[in-house]
């Protein structure tokens, strides 16, 4: 049996790296930074970095939850009461962030016109980073008191 602690510690860590990689992947695509050529070029570099550090990170934790990787005793302890918990709490955190994002870009767009690609994406990034990383710093906060 895997030591469940570096099992968590390991999903942590590809949950952290996953999230940065959705988060640049997906603001690369603001129109308000692709506004030349020029920038539209660099910034599609950034993309294919993001994307590469999302799917790298994506298909390893995807695994996580997969029978045939571990046993029933380490899937267990892997999802416990305690780690359903924390996904809950990050999911409302996610919602939250997504909620707050949506009424700051709605003040903000009657001082500066926001298309509404950008409102889309930034409402996007805000839910599910927000949920990705409040799970990951729970798990964390658990591993640190074992």
């Amino acid at each position: 049996m895997k030591d469940i602690t570096q099992l968590a510690q390991r999903r942590r860590t590809l949950l952290f790296l996953n999230g940065i990689g959705f988060s640049v992947m997906q603001l690369t695509r603001l129109d308000m930074l692709t506004s030349t050529e020029v920038s539209k070029l660099i910034w599609s570099g950034v993309l294919l970095v993001g994307a590469a550090l999302w799917i790298a990170t994506l298909l390893p934790l995807l695994r996580f939850s997969t029978k045939k990787r571990f046993t029933k005793s380490e899937l267990a302890a892997l999802n416990d009461e305690l780690t359903q918990h924390n996904r809950l709490l990050g999911l409302q955190t996610g919602f939250i962030a997504a909620m707050a994002t949506t009424v700051c870009l709605m003040i903000l767009n009657d001082f500066l016109p926001i298309s509404a690609n950008d409102v889309l994406i930034l409402i996007l990034v805000a839910g599910v980073s927000g949920t990705i990383f409040r799970f990951a710093v729970l798990e964390g906060e658990d591993t640190d008191r074992e």
